[in-house]
């Protein structure tokens, strides 16, 4: 729900012309009223409006971004600096939240740590131009990270709290992730692929229909064979 609200911005910003020319100022003006309503009201209709408990990591993936396509100036490390700091402080902040979902404790300088790295990681995962694996793998390991992420956090956590293990938890941690890093890579070679390539052809002949233009078929990934 969350990435359908955030897209939804983001095609209203598209739409009046904003975006990406005011990126720095929308990404200010988003923090602010994160911080406002955090430190204040608390209020969950500000939450689910303007994503006021992940904005950070949002604002961080759009300026990692901005980076890789080649912007460099003072106004972007800073913009940067501020949107991890405020990722960093959101992780911490929803661990209350966390534990009495999971019925555990978590370390605040542990998740701090955990926050930068991945950030980090991330920012120079984004320079490296070619990687010496087959392509197909590659592909893979790129088309599973979305649903991989949908299935870790609800069915990790939900199959971890029904078993409750007391005894071989780093085994039960193991299986579960190792089933769900298989049920994302079935998601996206069996559901995502196929339904990715009917939604564009059905949509590029309704276009063709309304006698709008369409741009070439991209061939990027085409000529891949996915593992």
């Amino acid at each position: 729900m969350i990435e359908i609200v955030f897209y939804a911005w983001v095609a209203a910003f598209l739409a009046l012309g904003l975006f990406p020319r005011r990126i720095d100022a929308i990404i200010l003006v988003w923090l602010g009223i994160t911080f406002a309503n955090e430190l204040t009201i608390d209020a969950p209709i500000f939450k689910k409006l303007f994503m006021a408990d992940d904005s950070g990591f949002f604002a961080v993936g759009l300026l990692i971004y901005e980076y890789y396509r080649g912007r460099r100036d003072l106004k972007l490390y800073g913009i940067f600096a501020l949107s991890v700091g405020t990722s960093v402080f959101q992780a911490i902040h929803k661990l209350e939240h966390l534990g009495v979902h999971t019925g555990g404790s978590f370390d605040a300088r542990i998740v701090a740590a955990i926050c930068l790295v991945s950030i980090v990681v991330i920012f120079f995962a984004t320079r490296i131009r070619k990687l010496p694996l087959p392509a197909g793998l590659v592909l893979a390991a790129g088309g599973i990270t979305y649903p991989l992420y949908l299935l870790h956090m609800q069915m990790g956590y939900t199959i971890l709290a029904a078993a409750a293990p007391v005894d071989n938890v780093e085994l039960w941690t193991a299986a579960i992730v190792s089933g769900t890093v298989v049920m994302a890579w079935a998601t996206w070679r069996f559901i995502e692929r196929p339904t990715h390539r009917w939604t564009k052809a059905s949509m590029t002949a309704s276009a063709e229909n309304l006698g709008w233009k369409s741009h070439p078929k991209a061939r990027v990934g085409s000529d891949i064979r996915p593992v």
